[in-house]
């Protein structure tokens, strides 16, 4: 069976369009049109009775009023879904008459999972917005080969791809079409693109509409950003690159005109040529805009979590090829005399039963979480994931190797938080007791150096992972950890704190974690091309942090000379 999902907000002359398209379908499969309304305040939800009064065996309305926005209407629909295909359309779109033959047979004959099909823009306006609108269309072939993803205005999926990466993001304004792709994609599903069906979405004619489309994209690129930094961090970034202001070449734009049969002249080529520019210039400012107010909302959330409610602390632990240590790891987490917590296991795809120690505290501990990367993605990539699954308000970290000594090392650090009213404070670390493969033992108190900033930019040394507490919010505005980086992944994270954003740390004279030197690789220490990757993390770091190098000179000589000698060393 077929599930045709319609998200609709106050949009009745597009749904009785689009439901008038799907209710003739030429299909001998059985199909169910179920339409997702959003809480419409007009009409729209009358449309949908009408059709659901004529059509009682095909169309069915269910109504999400509870969460604005367009995912959240799609997510309530999938909910009440009983195909095993579900197929996305919008509410303005007209599908032809085998639509749902042409695409049940790609699914048939590819064993594909996640499909998109052809989109024409289509109007009957004849100004210059609908024309932009049209030249500039759905490149859904293009994005599907170079994003992963395809608007969900012409997707269509098996029910199972649900059941294996969940459902769409509620949150999301705007991207959640392109969010749940790459999920699909690193779930390692078959996703493909056909243009055996072509649907049609209606022009947006009047430039406003435009320009609030461009304004909502903005803030979907800034949520993105914002709650998944490891995955689109870049893209918020790119997102204010001149080259988005640049004019166009008219001469192209009368070529992709004559090609799509949209008549231009040489007038309207010219002005279509700069036609982007304030839309560009809009989006930008709103995603500065809305950034800010994404970051300011979470550090006011922070300030004013009331400490006496015991604050959610999140343990998050990022773990490969170590099931001999991982069990003392979570035993020392556990033991915490500080119980609000929730344990994020991120197995970067481990060759080893890390797997099954990891599920049989899971199912001791309902605070255990465990995620796995299907394919090995390296230390950064599984420190974002756990930092895109956790719910803390504060976030401790863990390598797996390690364990807390101290009981009381979370409480102790809350109360660190509770008790100093200065907001730039952003680390909270101690000292470590460091025990090499002979059992012999060295105890390190963590210390402010006299200048922190040059100690960190010349290395690190003085803060420990496995001993450090920090806010939720703080690591994503920083965005999270540096992927760029070939080793050196924590030291860069703690550099970024608080060189690049200002923060504070302050060191607890206590020791509380305990470091093990056993020989065997860390997560990011492994020999194989040690020089290659020394090089390249040296002159990361050094571009990234240059402003601050130059004003540290013996800082940036200190770490060129000293990465020098290690990789002669190596």
């Amino acid at each position: 069976m077929i599930s045709v999902i319609i998200p609709v907000y106050n949009d009745p002359q597009g749904l009785e369009a689009t439901l008038a398209s799907l209710v003739v379908q030429n299909t001998s499969d059985l199909f169910e049109i179920i339409v997702a309304d959003n809480g419409s305040i007009d009409h729209t939800q009358q449309v949908a009775n009408d059709f659901e009064h004529r059509f009682p065996s095909l169309v069915r309305l269910v109504i999400e009023s509870d969460q604005q926005g367009s995912y959240a209407a799609r997510n309530k629909a999938i909910i009440n879904a009983k195909g095993k295909l579900l197929f996305f359309v919008d509410a303005d779109m007209v599908a032809p008459p085998d639509y749902l033959e042409k695409i049940t047979a790609v699914f048939q004959e590819n064993d594909a999972d996640y499909v998109g099909c052809k989109v024409d823009v289509v109007t009957d306006k004849k100004t210059l917005a609908a024309k932009y609108n049209q030249l500039g269309g759905f490149k859904v072939d293009a994005d599907l080969k170079s994003n992963h993803f395809v608007p969900t205005c012409c997707l269509s999926i098996k029910k199972d791809v649900i059941e294996q990466v969940g459902n769409f993001d509620a949150r999301l304004e705007s991207g959640g079409d392109y969010e749940f792709g790459t999920r699909v994609y690193r779930a390692g599903l078959q996703q493909l693109y056909t243009d055996s069906v072509t649907l049609k979405h209606p022009a947006r004619w009047k430039y406003r509409s435009l320009m609030n489309k461009s304004r909502r994209v903005a803030r979907g690129i800034c949520q993105l950003a914002y709650y998944y930094p490891d995955r689109f961090w870049s893209r918020y970034l790119k997102y204010f690159s001149l080259t988005r202001h640049k004019p166009k070449s008219p001469w192209s734009m009368i070529k992709r005109a004559k090609s799509a049969n949209i008549p231009l002249n040489l007038w309207e080529a010219l002005v279509l040529s700069v036609f982007h520019i304030p839309l560009t210039i809009s989006s930008s400012k709103e995603a500065r805009r809305f950034m800010m107010q994404l970051q300011q909302q979470a550090e006011l959330s922070s300030e004013k979590t009331p400490f006496t409610n015991e604050p959610l602390v999140s343990v998050n632990i990022t773990t490969y090829n170590r099931a001999n240590f991982l069990g003392r790891c979570l035993d020392s987490v556990l033991s915490q005399s500080y119980k609000n917590i929730e344990v994020i296991i991120v197995d970067d795809a481990s060759s080893d039963n890390t797997s099954e120690v990891a599920e049989q505290y899971r199912r001791k501990d309902s605070r255990v979480k465990y995620f796995r990367h299907e394919r090995n993605q390296g230390n950064a990539y599984a420190r974002n994931t756990a930092l895109k699954n956790c719910q803390g308000t504060f976030v401790a970290f863990m390598d797996d190797d390690d364990e807390w000594v101290d009981t009381d090392k979370l409480i102790k650090q809350v109360k660190i938080f509770s008790d100093n009213t200065d907001p730039k404070l952003g680390i909270v670390c101690s000292g470590v007791k460091v025990i090499d493969a002979k059992d012999n033992e060295e105890l390190k108190q963590a210390k402010m150096p006299p200048n922190l900033i040059s100690t960190l930019l010349k290395g690190n040394g003085v803060i420990h992972n496995s001993t450090v507490m920090t806010r939720r919010n703080i690591m994503t505005k920083v965005g999270g950890f540096d992927t760029k980086m070939p080793r050196g992944i924590d030291s860069e994270f703690f550099r970024t704190v608080v060189v690049k954003y200002g923060y504070k740390v302050h060191f607890m004279p206590d020791i509380t974690a305990a470091y093990h030197e056993h020989g065997e690789g860390r997560m990011t220490t492994n020999k194989k091309n040690a020089a290659a990757k020394t090089w390249k993390a040296n002159t990361h770091v050094i571009r990234k942090h240059l402003g601050s190098f130059l004003l540290h000179p013996g800082a940036l000589s200190y770490r060129i000379l000293s990465r020098f000698k290690k990789i002669v060393a190596n």
